[in-house]
């Protein structure tokens, strides 16, 4: 909530007074902020280090993207993004891994400290960093900040408990975010550029990694179930069958960055999407699959995240202009955390209609059919990044690309089509 809530206002700030500084600044707070999870002797004192951690996250996010796209050459920045987009997947492989095994011989306390000295090295490495990336100083927008933050508390919050209380939340957000909204429509330097949103391509790039991490998330987390609950396996081999899609996602993202950086990423994120798309597919009939097909699927969605992510990154952070960077790059990193955020409230419903109010083991014929409804909502949003890629190919091609209108002309009339080559025109 902290990480997502303030990356734009911050975006802001950091992008006029300099991104070097303040990453250092973040890695200093991240570490002050590990320290005091380590040492936390009450709840508040532990929630309180958790937010800390997610602001200079969300500051960290925020500051590679900047350093990348400001700094690579164009004909570089894909293939960058994929190293990095690599990177991060090393980490979301070992961090669990290693952070139980401390926490199981020592203490979960010092799975925290485990990462102070990664840290520190950071720092001197940032250190060697001489330059410094700065944009243009203009007034910050203080109301529209606190307007910013309040809409997406309460909707993190609201997806949260969608359940219970939730709905209460989310009409209050609903409130915020017209307020929000109109406020800064009349503003001359809003904390957010809502222009943004009919570039089409940003807006088409933004949905598709949105849909990526929604389904790319709620599926790790249904199969975790199916195969600990529904078929009995112990959760240290459901924990190395489910580490398949990280693995591959590392040896994939730097390809799809150098692709990125000679094909049009479009089409490379579009295709990548295919990969998932026919896993979900198959997880739709996850009760009837053998093991080996499951694991087969899971190896297909880790490739095709691997293949989706960096390609989309370029196609989002380069459809805007250079002063919107610092607004592209923090929304991109908040709608990434907001599709995992949504896949949880939507399945959490879904579970309520077939599960019902009891525990999950105890109808398992309801998680099934929970799991195999998800998996169709997943097949739909693939299907609709694929086919919004796709136009958005077709779209701003300066040459008319024949082969991608006739994929076009299955999903939509004729007159659309002539729609939309007039509105270009």
């Amino acid at each position: 909530m902290a990480s997502i809530s303030i990356s734009i206002p911050l975006s802001k700030i950091i992008s006029q007074y300099g991104v070097k500084k303040y990453t250092k600044i973040a890695i200093w707070g991240l570490i002050l902020g590990l320290v005091l999870s380590a040492v936390a002797n009450s709840h508040a004192l532990f929630l309180l280090s958790r937010v800390i951690q997610g602001i200079n996250c969300a500051i960290l996010y925020f500051s590679i993207y900047m350093m990348i796209v400001l700094e690579m050459p164009e004909d570089k920045t894909g293939r960058t993004l994929g190293i990095v987009g690599s990177s991060g997947y090393i980490g979301m492989t070992i961090a669990p891994s290693i952070a139980g095994f401390i926490s199981y011989y020592l203490s979960w306390r010092f799975a925290f400290l485990f990462v102070v000295p990664l840290l520190a090295f950071q720092l001197v490495l940032v250190h060697y960093i001489y330059d410094e990336w700065k944009t243009e100083k203009r007034p910050i927008d203080n109301i529209g900040s606190l307007l910013y933050v309040l809409v997406i508390i309460f909707l993190v919050y609201g997806l949260s408990n969608v359940v219970s209380n939730g709905f209460i939340y989310l009409v209050i957000f609903a409130v915020l975010l017209i307020s929000f909204l109109f406020y800064e429509h009349s503003r001359e330097y809003p904390i957010y550029n809502l222009h943004l949103l009919k570039n089409l391509k940003y807006a088409i790039g933004n949905y598709s990694s949105m849909g990526g991490y929604f389904v790319t998330f709620i599926a790790a987390y249904i199969l975790s179930l199916h195969l600990q609950i529904v078929m009995g396996i112990d959760s240290r081999t459901t924990g190395l069958l489910l580490l398949i899609t990280p693995v591959l996602m590392v040896f994939a993202a730097p390809y799809a960055g150098r692709l990125s950086d000679k094909h049009d990423p479009r089409i490379i994120s579009a295709v990548a999407m295919v990969f998932i798309t026919s896993a979900m597919v198959m997880f739709v009939f996850l009760k009837e699959l053998p093991l080996y097909l499951i694991v087969i699927g899971i190896a297909l969605q880790g490739l095709g995240h691997g293949l989706f992510s960096s390609p989309n990154n370029r196609y989002v952070l380069t459809s805007v202009d250079v002063e919107d960077l610092p607004d592209a790059s923090s929304f991109l990193s908040s709608i990434k955390e907001i599709g995992k955020l949504l896949c949880t409230a939507v399945f959490n419903v879904i579970c309520v209609i077939y599960v019902g109010n009891v525990e999950i083991e105890t109808n398992v014929s309801g998680l099934i059919q929970s799991s195999r409804t998800m998996m169709i909502v997943c097949v739909a949003i693939c299907l609709s990044s694929i086919i919004l890629l796709l136009i958005s190919k077709y779209l701003f091609e300066r040459d008319e690309n024949m082969e991608v209108i006739e994929v076009l002309r299955r999903f939509l009339p004729d007159k659309v089509l002539e729609f939309y080559r007039n509105e270009i025109s």
